[in-house]
């Protein structure tokens, strides 16, 4: 799990290096892997001061827990192998991020962020997006170099982002968007996702 988890990271604090960490807020975490080593990272958009998480349901009085919005069953169907049950991390401003990483401890993993639109439009900017009709009041698909493959989707004045994590894919290659088979997973889960919302 670390392993995904770091990774997956690593990508949101470049994503979202248009967004001013004063308004999102920046936190170190250890995670421990099935190695039983323990893994430090930042976490873009954790509160300063870390809290014990909210149990699976209940969420921020703002947003619900992300670890609600899809079943670990539904992120091992997206993802096409077995995950770990989802880690959430709160995010400063109400909403969170819930990772299910691969359970091989593999890069790969199936992501849920929920959070206002003020600050999610941002992880959109300077990505190439393809426009998805008829999911909220707007959504996009994109792509973090070719192994992330992401689906924004704002209701209101919620955003959501899913993201999944590939085998065999290039962090550093250029952005791609989502192949059929993980666009058509990326848009069945922001289904599900928005019947919560």
């Amino acid at each position: 799990m670390a392993t995904a988890t770091v990774r997956h990271r690593i990508v949101l604090a470049a994503v979202f290096a248009a967004v001013p960490l004063t308004m999102m807020g920046c936190s170190s975490s250890t995670t421990t892997g099935a190695s039983g080593q323990s893994t430090s990272s930042t976490a873009v958009g954790a509160p300063a001061s870390s809290t014990s998480a909210p149990a699976v349901g209940a969420g921020d009085g703002k947003f619900p827990n992300a670890c609600s919005l899809i079943t670990q069953d539904q992120a091992t169907a997206a993802l096409g192998e077995p995950v770990d049950a989802g880690g959430l991390v709160p995010l400063q401003g109400g909403g969170g991020t819930c990772t299910y990483a691969a359970t091989d401890n593999s890069p790969h993993d199936v992501v849920v962020e929920i959070a206002g639109s003020d600050i999610m439009k941002q992880v959109l900017v300077g990505q190439k997006t393809e426009p998805v009709s008829g999911l909220g009041d707007e959504a996009y698909l994109y792509g973090i170099g070719s192994d992330i493959y992401n689906i924004y989707v704002r209701k209101g004045t919620t955003t959501i982002d899913l993201n999944i994590a590939v085998k065999d894919g290039k962090l550093s290659a250029l952005p791609a968007m989502p192949p059929q088979p993980v666009a058509d997973a990326l848009t069945s889960l922001a289904k599900t996702v928005l019947a919560k919302i």
